[in-house]
């Protein structure tokens, strides 16, 4: 969706400053927890041209993301649930301005970004009875879930083009941001290498091999060694022959920074020239074999490398900084409205009535 993904919760944390800014610190102080009063669920909250949010609509969000992350002990007081549910039916508003903005395209978009974007989700939780729990674990049933995420999905196409689109980050503000944040883009010595690893431990139960299962253990990594110096294929030995799963199937590839392994690891690894491969090296975890890739030196990460990251990070400040007005444009094109029976929003200032003459 036109580089890095415009993460719902920073759009709308932005949303929610379109008043004084000052929402966050108006937070109603807990008090004694107040009697809960009767509501009618059905009752009309906000409206306007082709939008209608009812009460039971936000309580059920309510119950979703905020009952749900509510593990203090202790009952809220109804003017804090009052502040929650004001957050959340801006949430709503928000995100039913942008769906009235929404065209075909935007939804075809959308569609797409959301199908990578669910299997994406089901190949990092492995099985599908790990995405139903994670699911779950979140507070949601799987129907809710995709459509809030389809709902997303054509939110943020919505943004994309009709605001971010229209911004534009030159090579001197990507040139600035780098210079002014250099420590970000300061990396140690790192490395990549491939390694074979004979483990010194059981592979079942973990625990240390005895001295004599430990010397037929070397003697079989001095003769693979022993193979690798005289050309045979690094990667096919790893495969047939390394006891680490992690790297394995990969030819026993990794990129690692200067600390991230065991220090003897490290220190091998470091040693070596691209493409030599080390003496055997003995770590707790067995016995290595390690072949040089590729060494960086400590330094700054080069321009080029971090750019594109840059820009992204610069257009999302930017759509920050215009998506209030934006939002505000598109409320009033609804003609957007609060009713009598809408939670108090703390965070907008009371204006005394002889201001208003």
């Amino acid at each position: 969706m036109n580089g890095i993904f415009l993460r719902w919760t920073q759009i709308f944390v932005t949303v929610l400053t379109l008043g004084s800014g000052e929402w966050g610190r108006a937070q109603p102080a807990p008090a004694a927890p107040a009697a809960p009063v009767a509501k009618d669920p059905a009752e009309i909250l906000v409206r306007g041209r082709g939008v209608e949010i009812r009460r039971e609509e936000v309580e059920s969000l309510y119950e979703t993301f905020e009952g749900r992350k509510t593990e203090e002990q202790r009952v809220l007081t109804a003017g804090e649930k009052e502040f929650r549910l004001a957050v959340l039916l801006e949430r709503m508003i928000f995100q039913k301005c942008a769906l009235a903005r929404a065209t075909d395209q935007d939804r075809r978009k959308a569609e797409q970004a959301y199908d990578k974007f669910i299997e994406e989700f089901r190949v990092k939780m492995g099985t599908p009875a790990a995405f139903k729990r994670e699911i779950a674990r979140q507070g949601m049933h799987e129907a809710f879930f995709q459509k809030m995420k389809r709902q997303e999905a054509l939110v943020l196409e919505v943004v994309n083009r009709e605001v971010r689109s229209k911004v534009n980050v030159s090579e001197a503000e990507i040139r600035k941001y780098y210079d002014d944040h250099s420590v970000t883009y300061e990396r140690p010595d790192s490395y990549r290498v491939a390694h074979l690893l004979i483990s010194t431990r059981d592979l079942v139960t973990g625990q240390d091999l005895t001295d004599s299962q430990k010397e037929e253990r070397r003697r079989n990594a001095v003769a693979l060694l022993e193979r690798a110096r005289k050309g045979e294929n690094f990667a096919a030995l790893v495969r047939q022959h390394s006891e680490d799963p992690a790297t394995r199937s990969t030819g026993g590839e990794m990129s690692l920074s200067r600390g991230q392994a065991v220090v003897e690891f490290d220190a091998a690894a470091l040693a070596l020239k691209p493409g030599q491969i080390s003496d055997l090296v003995t770590t707790q975890f067995g016995y290595h074999i390690i072949k040089s890739i590729e060494r960086k030196p400590a330094g700054r990460v080069p321009l080029p490398e971090v750019s594109k990251g840059i820009r992204e990070t610069l257009e999302l400040q930017e759509v920050g900084r215009r998506l209030p007005d934006w939002t505000l444009a598109v409320r009033k094109e609804l003609g957007i409205e609060y009713t009598p029976a809408a939670p108090k929003r703390p965070w907008v200032p009371e204006v005394p009535a002889k201001q208003l003459k």
